[in-house]
């Protein structure tokens, strides 16, 4: 292991934007828009709150999250179900460490799950989500990984909206994986770190809405609110025994590393979760932007003909480009590794392969994150903000404010010239 790869690919663009080389960087999840003014008042405000906080996180954040939680999905938690990490990772670690039983991964699963696991001594089970359906769980599929576990319960992560392919799980496909899970002895770690990045037509549905005493949520406001450097994340854990397993083993773990989460940061995140239109507003046109981004490159994706499932929420695209597997094969590209580099030293396009998301390399997979480009800077994605609330129009926001990501398209379309 070698650490998450989207951290390490952004490292390196960054060390190649310092070495004065163009990169079009669409291999980084970052949320780039800039933190809402009420949010950076809320933190400035709470700048001396410099004391110890309890573990498990301050008491009114903890009511105002279960709240955020119990009013847009639909769930009927309290306060003493909240638990407040270190972003969302350090909330799937303590989870994984408290629980027994294999981990049973969809694929493509995003970089730090399987991670996650082997830290914690996991056997990983992955089986395949159905990609002529949307990458939507098959509970077939799903059963025979199950068999494959060893007896007794296990843990099954599910994210949605999903990272890498941009897609979400329906109603109906939620439903029967929490009436199967609910049967099989299986707890589900539902990552929603992008449960209100929806794009229009579709909806975000939480397994703790119909299996709510074996499903841990996993949130924060790094993608929603674009706040991925304050470290913020929530869970929302069943009630009884399971989730005083795993509250155990937060403390136990957050006692003995970090202690607790920075308390100005805690007292900030409360202005987030509270009922205010306006950041519920901000929320929505950021949501709207990364949507139209995300569109215009899937569009423009079409056009060249490169298969690609249609995005549905967050900012990610999951192409593959099978159709040249020979032509790129005639050049020495063998593995969607391989394809990455190839795009990165010949067409400046930085993207992450899709075996780092534990798909097989020769699927020639690739992930697209749309959130960074025309964004590389705060001015520029502040400017893009601006821009919309003028004109929300797609095409003319597109048209009037993407030089980078336009000619991005440009360079994409010269490599698939240069293998058709």
């Amino acid at each position: 292991m070698y650490g998450s790869a989207t951290l390490v690919m952004n490292e390196k663009v960054n060390s190649m934007w310092e070495a004065g080389q163009n990169v079009f960087h669409l291999g980084f999840g970052e949320s780039r828009f800039p933190v809402h003014p009420l949010m950076a008042k809320s933190l400035a405000d709470h700048s001396v709150k410099h004391s110890y906080v309890p573990l498990q996180g301050i008491q009114e954040l903890r009511q105002k999250v279960s709240a955020f939680y119990n009013r847009h999905f639909q769930l009927n938690s309290n306060e003493n179900q909240i638990i407040v990490g270190v972003g969302s990772k350090s909330l799937l670690y303590a989870v994984m460490h408290s629980l027994p039983g294999d981990v049973i991964l969809p694929v493509p699963a995003w970089v730090s799950y399987k991670d996650h696991a082997e830290l914690n001594d996991r056997r990983v089970i992955p089986f395949d989500l159905d990609r002529e359906n949307g990458f939507q769980v098959s509970i077939d599929v799903l059963a025979n990984a199950r068999a494959q576990a060893t007896p007794g319960p296990c843990m099954l992560v599910l994210t949605n909206p999903n990272n890498p392919t941009g897609t979400i799980l329906s109603e109906e496909n939620v439903k029967a994986v929490a009436d199967y899970c609910r049967k099989n002895d299986i707890i589900i770690l539902s990552d929603e770190i992008y449960n209100l990045l929806t794009h229009e037509g579709f909806d975000h549905r939480t397994p703790a809405q119909y299996y709510p005493e074996g499903t841990i949520v996993l949130g924060g406001l790094s993608k929603i609110l674009s706040l991925g450097g304050w470290r913020m994340g929530v869970a929302i854990v069943p009630e009884g025994e399971i989730g005083n397993q795993i509250i155990d083993g937060f403390r136990h773990i957050a006692g003995s590393i970090w202690s607790c989460v920075s308390a100005p940061i805690q007292y900030a995140s409360i202005t987030a979760y509270e009922d205010a239109s306006e950041i519920e507003n901000y929320i929505h046109t950021c949501g709207a932007m990364h949507q139209i981004r995300t569109r215009y490159l899937y569009e423009e994706m079409a056009s060249l003909g490169i298969p690609c499932a249609s995005p549905q929420g967050a900012f990610y695209l999951y192409p593959n480009f099978m159709p040249w597997a020979e032509s790129l094969k005639s050049k020495g590209i063998h593995s969607d590794h391989e394809l990455s580099l190839h795009l990165l030293e010949k067409y400046e396009i930085a993207v992450l392969g899709g075996s780092e998301f534990l798909d097989n390399p020769q699927h020639y997979a690739v992930r697209l994150a749309t959130s960074y480009i025309d964004a590389e800077s705060d001015e520029a994605a502040a400017t893009l903000v601006r821009a919309y609330q003028r004109n929300p129009d797609p095409q003319s926001f597109i048209q009037d404010h993407h030089p980078r990501f336009k000619a991005m398209v440009q360079r994409l379309g010269d490599f698939i010239s240069a293998i058709n």
